[in-house]
């Protein structure tokens, strides 16, 4: 889904670290437009000489209609809409300093949101593009780098779950539970596409095949808050905490028969003054930490090495202390098939599912408070990106959850639906 967004085919790519925004490194602006990666075209030539002089414009919808034929509260049918816009300014090329480059992104959200209606709570919605409503500005950072890439700063406004956690195999996932991120990460810290804040992300290459990245976010009591729009600039010391963030990756080529993969780890540790507890004394603590790690692998090619044609497996998970996070253990895994269908060499086919339990700490916590209890939930996911051009993907998808409320209060829940991917 997000490939139709980035401008590219719709393909696998193992590297843990792609940023979505940057990742084409050139376009072929002499394909017919049918063949082209844009649905607006080349602008009679203009999009290509902006983009040689150093002006990248990306930008894409995503719709997503959904039906729930068996399960949840009430059957019902859903669309929801995500338009996304962003440009990059390419300073090397605009003014010849080495490596810089600024971007700036925004999108808006709306629609129908078909898990309100059918009681599927937590981390799994249908759809990755619900939340935070309306518009909303997602980055705008400045970016330096050195030594050929093997350095990397930005400074800026920034999302702690584009380089952090981040999995390009799912990003053929609709559900936010499978989709791109670690996403249990997301229900015990601030860590989605609606959090945006200051921060300083730095990377470094030590090797071709490692890096090691950290980054410091600031995290005021409203960052997720959908009525500050992603701009609300101000820093306050006193209510302000800090979200650190580090992660290694080894991108091996050669660990499974020459076919690529990649394997990484991280954690965070995040303050928040007067806002953190634990669950299990009802004492306030001064903060609250957790790990993660992932692995992705091409385990089956079908032609030669450069071939993206083939199967990959993927494994993820996430934990924390169960005294002090909402959710204490997460795990997704899935099968990822690029080109399974004769002559479809650029469609996706992919089984995935996740499953997240909640801390029992946290849960009983809940009910003496007077809310609910919270035990575990699963979602299996089958989907199918069928390419109709580079520009424009159709998307069937059928999920279905166990306890989507996890507490057993809503029935097992079958959502049909489709996913339809435009790339301006």
């Amino acid at each position: 889904s997000r490939a139709a967004l980035r401008g590219g085919e719709n393909e696998v790519n193992m590297r843990a670290t792609v940023n979505l925004e940057l990742q084409v490194a050139q376009y072929d602006f002499s394909n017919p437009w049918l063949e082209g990666p844009f649905l607006t075209g080349n602008w009679g030539g203009l999009r290509e000489d902006l983009f040689n002089q150093g002006v990248e414009f990306t930008g894409g919808y995503i719709g997503n209609p959904f039906w729930n034929p068996i399960g949840g509260t009430t059957e019902v049918v859903r669309w929801h809409h995500y338009v996304s816009a962003g440009v990059n300014f390419d300073f090397e090329k605009l003014a010849g300093l080495k490596g810089s480059s600024f971007f700036a992104s925004g999108r808006w959200r709306g629609g129908g949101i078909i898990s309100d209606a059918i009681g599927i709570t937590g981390l799994y919605e249908p759809s990755a593009y619900v939340g935070s409503e309306g518009w909303r500005m997602t980055e705008t950072y400045y970016r330096q780098t050195w030594l050929d890439d093997r350095i990397e700063l930005r400074l800026g406004r920034q999302i702690a779950c584009d380089p952090f956690a981040d999995l390009p195999i799912t990003y053929v996932f609709i559900n936010d539970a499978i989709d791109a991120n670690i996403v249990g990460i997301s229900e015990n810290i601030p860590f989605s596409t609606g959090t945006l804040t200051w921060a300083g992300f730095l990377r470094t290459w030590p090797r071709e095949d490692v890096y090691v990245q950290v980054g410091v976010y600031n995290n005021p009591p409203d960052v997720g808050a959908a009525s500050n729009h992603g701009v609300d600039l101000g820093i306050n010391g006193t209510t302000d905490g800090i979200l650190v963030m580090a992660e290694a990756c080894y991108d091996p080529i050669h660990l499974w028969g020459d076919m690529p993969g990649s394997y990484f780890i991280g954690g965070y540790v995040m303050t928040a003054p007067g806002q953190l507890i634990n669950y299990n004394t009802g004492e306030a603590i001064q903060s609250v930490w957790g790990i993660y790690a992932a692995a992705t692998q091409m385990v089956y090619r079908e032609k030669k090495q450069s071939d993206q044609e083939g199967l990959s497996v993927f494994v993820t998970s996430n934990w924390a202390p169960e005294d002090e996070n909402p959710l204490s253990y997460y795990l997704s895994a899935g099968l990822v098939y690029v080109g399974l269908i004769p002559g479809r060499d650029n469609d996706q086919v992919a089984l995935g599912m996740a499953y997240s339990e909640y801390s029992g700490v946290y849960s009983n916590f809940s009910q003496r408070n007077g809310g609910v209890a919270m035990d575990n939930q699963t979602v299996i996911e089958l989907t199918y990106a069928y390419g109709v051009t580079p520009w424009m993907v159709i998307q069937p998808d059928v999920q279905y959850f166990f306890d989507p409320a996890a507490n057993g209060t809503v029935p097992d829940t079958l959502v049909l639906g489709v996913q339809i991917a435009l790339t301006f």
